[in-house]
């Protein structure tokens, strides 16, 4: 429920803001099998885009058909979308309660590549509140992942005003960009 009213959150923002957002649980949509995504009925999805609406998913409880129903993280969303869509998004776009993963001084890490990985992954601690989807370290591994297929991602600040706004925008928005590019 509290995944379920935080999207209706989001999606009324968008709409107030002028986007034609539209929520997809993924249990309308996604099916797992001991907690794996198996099978996507992407036929919602695309209709929203073929319609010009900006679908907007998240983390939820859906069928899965060894356990009967289990968690369905956020990272396990995109994660299956990055699977089974023909063609992969050019970025993601994660939504937090931080501005990405922070150091020790609590200073953002602007950007992960292959180079920062493992010294990203140290940095991360215990979650502050209850999480039973594996917290920022799950976050950064699933955006890590994702970025070795070509899909990089940003986890920016859910909270901050206007913070998707500005990234749906090009504007530059505090955060961390996960990439599998190496820059010199």
């Amino acid at each position: 429920d509290a995944a379920a009213r935080l999207n209706r959150i989001v999606v009324a923002a968008l709409l107030d803001a002028g986007v034609p957002a539209v929520s997809l649980p993924p249990s309308s949509w996604l099916t797992l099998d001991d907690g794996e995504a198996v099978e996507a009925d992407l036929a919602p999805l695309r209709a929203a885009l073929d319609h010009g609406l900006l679908p907007v998913v998240y983390g939820d409880v859906v069928v899965d058909r060894r356990r009967g129903w289990a968690i369905a993280s956020t990272e396990t969303v995109f994660s299956a979308l990055v699977s089974f869509l023909p063609e992969p998004p050019a970025e993601l776009l994660w939504l937090g309660e931080t501005q990405g993963i922070l150091d020790q001084e609590g200073r953002t890490v602007d950007l992960v590549t292959p180079r920062s990985i493992g010294r990203a992954r140290t940095l991360i601690g215990a979650t502050a509140g209850t999480d039973v989807t594996g917290g920022m370290l799950l976050r950064l591994d699933t955006s890590y992942q994702l970025a070795e297929r070509g899909v990089p991602s940003r986890i920016i600040d859910g909270r901050a005003r206007a913070a998707l706004e500005r990234v749906l925008l090009g504007e530059t928005v505090a955060g961390t960009r996960v990439t599998n590019q190496v820059f010199e």
